[in-house]
């Protein structure tokens, strides 16, 4: 009962989800084991999607649509150097001819130096702290909270927004991460990210599987410009930083041979529409969010060769215009 932000905050009437979840013999959420793939989908809790059923799943979707197999390697909490170890452990040897990494915004650039103080703490740690339990980050951020508030739970109102329905009334959204500048740490993580994502890139190049990059963006930067916000809510303070303009240029600078796709248009235009991509008590997709990204690969995917060859070129030109 209740998304992830009912776990921290006072949310009235939390939604109820009820899914199913089978994971394969590897611990990732694939109903059947494959020992090959067409394409592999690599992310976090996103891709996991654990509050949604197996058939709206992205990589569920993604198969439809492409008419291919599609292998989900998605882990909670995951950040780049894990999903760089996933990458190398089980996406390579499926085989795939499309490899799609999936970065979100909310937490990525924190889960790198999060793991790398883990790495540094991890000898001092005994077996029991080793378990998922331990290293959950709903567990420890749960932990965190009780340490400051006991067991009262803040409000959420402070954390949300009023979106006109189509249909007519209105309907509040929560937000879990909020909107700000991009700290020193976060710009020191993104050169981080710049260097996992390159390595990746040698890996799948070297083997000729075509890299794909998609951004996921925060709920609030999907719904900033389509909400209003009362006097007691913090979101009317909160920005929308660059980062996706920022990550665009990384997988640039890398190869233009890497695709990539920023999935907060598509995102943006279902909120507007009603369609409702994000929980409203939760930070991550509705089975709508996992859609739209599915139907953004396919199309993306499905382009001619030409098609994105000249997308290609069109970066490479308008890059080549801000250096004069």
């Amino acid at each position: 009962k209740g998304g992830n932000l009912n776990h921290m905050f006072h949310v009235p009437d939390p939604h109820v989800y009820e899914y199913d979840v089978k994971i394969d013999s590897n611990g990732f959420r694939n109903d059947t084991d494959l020992k090959t793939a067409d394409i592999v989908v690599i992310g976090d809790s996103f891709i996991e999607g654990a509050e949604v059923s197996s058939l709206d799943l992205i990589t569920s979707r993604l198969s439809a649509l492409q008419g291919k197999s599609v292998n989900n390697l998605g882990t909670i909490h995951y950040g780049p150097q894990q999903e760089l170890i996933v990458l190398k452990r089980y996406a390579l040897p499926l085989n795939p001819e499309i490899i799609v990494w999936a970065f979100y915004e909310g937490n990525d650039l924190r889960n790198i130096y999060d793991y790398k103080v883990g790495i540094k703490e991890l000898k001092a740690k005994t077996a029991k702290s080793h378990s998922f339990r331990e290293r959950s980050f709903t567990k420890n951020i749960l932990l965190a909270a009780n340490r400051v508030f006991g067991n009262f739970k803040p409000s959420v109102m402070k954390r949300s927004g009023i979106i006109k329905k189509s249909g007519g009334g209105e309907e509040r959204i929560y937000f879990l991460f909020d909107g700000k500048p991009l700290s020193d740490k976060d710009i020191s993580a993104l050169d981080e990210t710049s260097s996992v994502l390159s390595e990746a890139y040698d890996l799948t190049s070297k083997k000729e599987i075509k890299l794909i990059v998609i951004f996921i963006p925060t709920k609030f930067r999907v719904y900033n410009e389509i909400l209003d916000y009362e006097t007691e809510s913090e979101c009317s303070n909160w920005v929308v930083n660059d980062l996706p303009g920022r990550f665009r240029k990384i997988i640039s600078n890398i190869s233009h041979e890497i695709g990539y796709i920023d999935l907060t248009p598509g995102l943006i235009e279902s909120a507007k529409a009603g369609a409702g991509p994000y929980f409203i008590d939760d930070s991550h997709w509705s089975p709508e969010g996992h859609y739209v990204a599915a139907r953004a690969i396919h199309e993306y995917i499905s382009k001619k060769p030409e098609e994105i060859s000249k997308q290609k070129r069109t970066r490479i030109g308008l890059k080549a215009e801000t250096l004069f």
